[in-house]
Parts: structure tokens; C-alpha cells; sequence
């Protein structure tokens, strides 16, 4: 008896530990990275990523103001990109998962554009990644654009 109730949680203990280290070979490039621009200039670009899976790109803006971003896909580490996206408004205080068509079309790397909504010195700060995981439907600060 005691050998069975080894065996079974030994088992449940075994298939926790796949879904585990499954989930982190999943996870992809959806290290957030921080981006900052002046709102006197047009916006920023982030640097080119490897663009692993078909997730939205993630876009956070954490002070200043509302920004427009837009994802871009490359066929390789440069900026010279394709418009993947609509350019969504993305308002301070709201984690932006951007639907986009990089893998879908064929491009390997991705970037954003990541533009001011208003002419002045403030400071917008906030976090991006080109492959995204932590959406979750029950926070009303996580919007699919």
C-alpha cells in the first residue's frame, strides 16, 4: 500500500517538474526591457530582438504620457522593418499586448516604435517585449490591442 502512494505522488511530483521546465523552455524572449524618451522628440525605437513565437508584443508605458507604439518585423538585426501592427494608444498604468504578423510574415527579428502622444519635456518612461507571456484576462490594466 505504502509502495503505490510512493508511486503515485511520485509520478504527480515527475509531471509537475516536465510542466515546469517545459514551461521555461516556452517562455521564449519575453524579457522586459526598459525604453525612455523625451516627449520634445518624436519617440524612440528599441533595439531589434529575436522575434521566437507568434505572442503579442508587449508594451507597458510607466510615466509620462500616453504613447502610440508600433511593432516592426526585420529579417535580421537591423531596423530596416516592415509595419507589423496597427499603432495602438497605449495609456500610462496599462500593460499593451499588441497584436502583431511578425513570425506570420516571415521575419525573425521585431522592434517598436514608440512614439509621444504630446509635444512637451516630460519624460516617458515604460517596458517592452518582443515576445510576451504574462497576459492575464482578470486584470483590467492587461489590454489586447
Amino acid at each position: 500500500m505504502k509502495n503505490k502512494y510512493f508511486i503515485k505522488r511520485f509520478l504527480i511530483f515527475s509531471m509537475m517538474m516536465c510542466m515546469l521546465m517545459g514551461s521555461n523552455v516556452c517562455l521564449a524572449n519575453n524579457v522586459d526591457v526598459a525604453w525612455v524618451f523625451y516627449c520634445q522628440s518624436e519617440g524612440t525605437y528599441t533595439d531589434v530582438r529575436a522575434k521566437d513565437n507568434t505572442s503579442k508584443v508587449y508594451c507597458y508605458p510607466t510615466a509620462g504620457h500616453s504613447v502610440y507604439a508600433t511593432a516592426y518585423g526585420s529579417p535580421s538585426q537591423t531596423r530596416n522593418g516592415v509595419i507589423c501592427s496597427g499603432t495602438p494608444k497605449i495609456p500610462v498604468g496599462i500593460h499593451g499586448y499588441i497584436t502583431n504578423y511578425i513570425k506570420e510574415n516571415g521575419y525573425s527579428y521585431g522592434y517598436l516604435h514608440i512614439q509621444r502622444t504630446a509635444i512637451d519635456n516630460t519624460k516617458c518612461t515604460g517596458w517592452w517585449s518582443i515576445d510576451s507571456s504574462g497576459y492575464d484576462s482578470t486584470n483590467p490594466n492587461h489590454v489586447i490591442y
